[in-house]
């Protein structure tokens, strides 16, 4: 189940952000999935994702960094200033986030990539997701998920904003009878993401004041 935050129902957009997958060895997939069974298990971490440092939170804390427009890191406990922290709780608080791939993607490397029927099935999860939650905007973490969204023989593409930032891109694309404004960035793992870059605080700025003209 996606994490919702608790301020998501006001938000003036309604904002879903995917991240991509989760790998997991062979040998390690029986218990993991044993572990998993309680489904809103992981999405009640959010906090510790957004303030513990570690290698498992790496990534969410560098998306963080960029969409909240930080100019440093910030700590992992309760010290930290207030006017961050606020900015920080107040965007937590108003977006849902989940993996794109609904289940462990079986891989013995840090990276996998999901089966065809992997694909397929969190597509219709997923769509179902976007349908309920009524998201106007969807941040996707790297190519792989945007294009799991874009290419659906059911998408159309409305209209294609070019950014100067490599690995960036926004569709605005219609998909289960709604209009949704959809941001690609560079995966937060990765330093081009630029967590500290003004140009991505820029495009993350433009993204959340976008709308879709009616037709």
């Amino acid at each position: 189940y996606p994490y919702i935050g608790a301020q998501f129902s006001e938000s003036k957009n309604k904002t879903l952000v995917f991240a991509h997958n989760i790998p997991c060895k062979l040998a390690d997939y029986q218990k993991r999935s044993e572990d998993d069974k309680q489904k809103d298990s992981w999405a009640n971490c959010i906090e510790e994702y957004t303030y513990c440092h570690g290698n498992w939170t790496h990534s969410f804390r560098s998306f963080v960094k960029g969409a909240v427009a930080l100019a440093s890191d910030y700590n992992d406990d309760y010290d930290t200033e207030l006017g961050t922290k606020k900015r920080i709780d107040d965007y937590i608080n108003s977006i849902a986030y989940v993996n794109y791939i609904q289940d462990f993607v079986i891989t013995e490397s840090s990276y996998g990539i999901a089966s065809r029927s992997q694909i397929e099935l969190s597509q219709r999860i997923n769509n179902e997701l976007l349908r309920l939650l009524g998201i106007t905007h969807c941040i996707c973490w790297g190519k792989y998920v945007y294009d799991y969204i874009i290419n659906q023989k059911s998408v159309v593409i409305l209209k294609k904003i070019p950014l100067e930032k490599r690995g960036f891109e926004i569709s605005q694309i219609e998909l289960i009878g709604r209009k949704i404004n959809i941001l690609k960035i560079y995966h937060p793992s990765m330093p081009s993401f630029g967590m500290y870059n003004e140009q991505t605080h820029e495009i993350f700025d433009y993204f959340c004041n976008l709308t879709i003209a009616s037709t």
